[in-house]
């Protein structure tokens, strides 16, 4: 099945809490409110440094793995926690197929992995805004907010392994696994009002992690092996922002 890794979850949340009590000011808690809602659709781009998930099955290849884009659909809300630092907070879904075939004489037997992933994740963000008037505190004049952040991902994954075998035993079907890692991200994008209640959002993420899927080689008789599976890329988005207005 698919292993979990979390020795970098203590040091990671631990980095997160300092932030938030030694860097924003005690006051802001009383600024905190739901800013916003969105909806939005990416394509990640895993580049891996390590086989990718192929390793799983019987035959795998032995290079390192192929670019392999996952359209993800996601939904996120953040919260306004200062007039400048934000909480976001996302989760997608994603699916993937991953195919080998191996051939012998007569014999042909293919595998896949048919992948379910769901991406969740928590950061802070720093907004940068523009506005037609420095002075102005009117929102509807901000006319584009630029914004950075970081934070930690986690990935839940679901693997459904079948295979078929042109004649003889040997084939099965969707045999799934299951599991989750953490992994973290960096965040940059640009958010430009389409009206008093809706942006229009552009964000490119860089996703790292990694999750272990657990191996059964003939060759072992029964016992398994780890496989390091890489959950590095970079992620490009467009999203749609529903604002609440707090001032009406």
């Amino acid at each position: 099945m698919i292993g979990i890794n979390n020795s970098r979850l203590k040091y990671s949340f631990l980095v997160c809490t300092l932030f938030l009590f030694f860097y924003i000011p005690m006051e802001v808690s009383a600024q905190v409110k739901l800013e916003n809602v969105s909806i939005g659709s990416s394509l990640w781009l895993r580049s891996y440094n390590t086989p990718d998930e192929r390793s799983a099955l019987v035959n795998p290849p032995t290079e390192e793995g192929s670019l392999n884009p996952t359209h993800i659909t996601s939904l996120a809300a953040e919260l306004a926690l200062s007039e400048k630092f934000s909480l976001l907070s996302r989760v997608g879904y994603g699916t993937g197929k991953y195919e080998t075939a191996f051939v012998v004489g007569d014999l042909i037997r293919k595998e896949t992995i048919s992948q379910r992933i769901i991406p969740t994740s928590i950061g802070i963000n720093y907004n940068i805004f523009f506005s037609d008037s420095l002075d102005s505190e009117d929102e509807s004049s901000k006319k584009i907010s630029l914004f950075v952040g970081a934070g930690l991902n986690r990935y839940f994954i679901q693997h459904s392994i079948s295979r078929e075998v042109n004649f003889g035993p040997g084939g099965f079907n969707d045999i799934s696994f299951v599991g989750n890692n953490y992994g973290a991200y960096l965040h940059v994008g640009v958010r430009k009002p389409l009206s008093d209640r809706f942006d229009l959002m552009a964000d490119l993420r860089y996703n790292t992690g990694f999750y272990h899927h657990k191996v059964y080689p003939d060759e072992l008789n029964g016992g398994s092996i780890r496989k390091k599976i890489s959950a590095k890329g970079a992620e490009f988005g467009i999203r749609l922002v529903y604002k609440f207005n707090h001032n009406q």
